[in-house]
């Protein structure tokens, strides 16, 4: 009885060694961090990612408005590979937090201060992200 045992858990155990590949070839070369395989952190962009949307089409406009009152040229989000997100709204820097899903980003904002606690972008391409809050388009830069 023991060798039939021993046996069958022999035959199982090596049933399962041509699954543990380390063949290089089959890896995706995705730029977003696998959820299955970080369910601890979430669904991450693979590099540090930072979009920003311009409030003027041109910085000489922006520096035409400043000379009346000073305002930011633009907002800042920085997505970083650890799931953190450095948030410029107007001239604080918010902290939060992101995940991918599909195609949407959700962010968390910890301080929502001057801002929804939750914001949410489609990624339109490998570029540009657009706001689902208010249509406005973020650029990679």
């Amino acid at each position: 009885m023991k060798q039939t045992f021993y046996m069958l858990f022999m035959l199982f155990a090596l049933s399962y060694l041509p699954a543990c590949s380390n063949d290089k070839d089959n890896e995706d070369d995705t730029e977003i961090i696998d959820e299955e395989e970080n369910k601890d952190k979430g669904n991450y962009f693979a590099e540090d990612r930072r979009y920003k949307y311009d409030f003027f089409k041109t910085v000489e406009e922006c520096e035409e408005f400043q000379k009346q009152f000073y305002a930011n040229c633009s907002q800042t989000i920085t997505l970083y590979k650890d799931g953190t997100v450095a948030y410029m709204m107007t001239d604080i820097m918010l902290p939060a937090t992101y995940n991918i899903k599909g195609d949407t980003i959700t962010i968390e904002v910890e301080m929502p201060i001057e801002t929804p606690p939750v914001i949410s972008f489609l990624i339109k391409d490998d570029k540009e992200i657009v706001s689902l809050d208010d249509g406005k388009t973020w650029k990679l830069y």
